[in-house]
C-alpha cells in the first residue's frame, strides 16, 4: 500500500477528465499551479512525515477496540459515516469560528476549483483533521488498513468535488457530493453552506444545502483579491491576521 501512487494516479485522472469535459475551458498548467502543487506535496507527505515522526498517534492506554470484531467491511463501512459526519460538523466549526476561519479561508482564496485546490489549504487542517477523526479511529480499533483506504477515498472525491467538472449527479445528489455542488461551497455568496465531504446528505438533513441549478457568478472571498499567492505566504498569513 503506498499512497504516493495512489495520489499520483487520481491526479492523471481527474487531471484526463477535466481535459475530456470541462466545465469551464482553461490552461493545462493554469495561474497558481506551482503553488498547488507545493500544497499537495507538503501536505501529503512532507508535513505528515515530520508530525509523525514527532507526535506518535498511539494511545495503548485508552484503545477502545469497538470496532476490532466488525471485520474489514463493516469497519469500512463505519468509517466512512463516522468520518464524514464528524467532517460535516469540523468543517462548519471551520467556517464559523473566526480563529479556525483564519486558517480555513486559505482554501477559499483559491480563485477558481480544479482537482489541484483539493489541496490547496493551511497545513494546520491536517492538524485539526487527523487529531478529531483518526486518533478516536485508532482508538476504536479500526484497522491501519481501513484507515489507509478510507484516505485513498477522501481523495478521490475530494479531488472529484473540486474538479472542473459540470457533473450534479442526478438523483444522487442527495446522497453524495459532486462538483456542481461542492462549486457552491466556494461561490462569493454563500460561503456557509455545502459542508458536506463525500455524502451530501448531512447538508440536506441538517439544513445547509445549497443547490440551485445555474453556477455561481465567481468563486473566491468578496473583498479579498490580493490575497496571498506563494505557498510560503499562504502559510505564514494565518498568524499576521488581527
Amino acid at each position: 500500500m503506498n499512497y504516493f501512487f495512489w495520489l499520483l494516479g487520481l491526479g492523471a485522472i481527474f487531471t484526463l477528465l477535466e481535459r475530456w469535459a470541462p466545465r469551464q475551458e482553461r490552461r493545462l498548467l493554469r495561474k497558481g499551479w506551482a503553488t498547488d502543487l507545493t500544497h499537495i506535496l507538503m501536505n501529503s507527505f512532507a508535513f505528515p512525515y515530520l508530525i509523525g515522526q514527532i507526535v506518535p498517534y498511539q494511545f495503548p492506554s485508552l484503545h477502545l477496540g469497538w470496532a476490532v470484531g466488525l471485520g474489514w467491511a463493516g469497519q469500512f463501512v463505519l468509517m466512512t459515516l463516522y468520518c464524514d459526519l464528524a467532517q460535516y460538523g469540523i468543517h462548519n466549526l471551520l467556517h464559523r469560528v473566526p480563529f479556525l476561519w483564519r486558517f480555513h479561508k486559505i482554501h477559499h482564496q483559491a480563485p477558481t476549483l480544479d482537482w489541484m485546490v483539493n489541496w490547496h489549504f493551511h497545513y494546520a487542517e491536517v492538524l485539526v483533521y487527523r487529531s478529531l477523526l483518526y486518533v478516536p479511529a485508532g482508538m476504536f480499533g479500526f484497522s491501519g488498513e481501513v484507515m489507509f483506504w478510507h484516505g485513498v477515498l477522501g481523495t478521490a472525491m475530494g479531488h472529484f468535488t473540486h474538479s472542473n467538472l459540470r457533473w450534479n449527479l442526478g438523483r444522487w445528489r442527495y446522497v453524495l457530493n459532486s462538483p456542481a455542488m461542492h462549486l457552491w461551497h466556494h461561490a462569493k455568496a454563500p460561503k456557509n453552506k455545502n459542508f458536506g465531504m463525500v455524502f451530501s446528505i448531512w447538508d440536506w438533513l441538517f439544513g445547509t444545502a445549497h443547490f440551485p441549478a445555474d453556477d455561481p457568478e465567481s468563486l473566491g472571498i468578496a473583498g479579498e483579491e490580493g490575497a496571498p499567492q506563494t505557498w510560503m505566504q499562504q502559510l505564514v498569513a494565518p498568524f499576521k491576521a488581527t
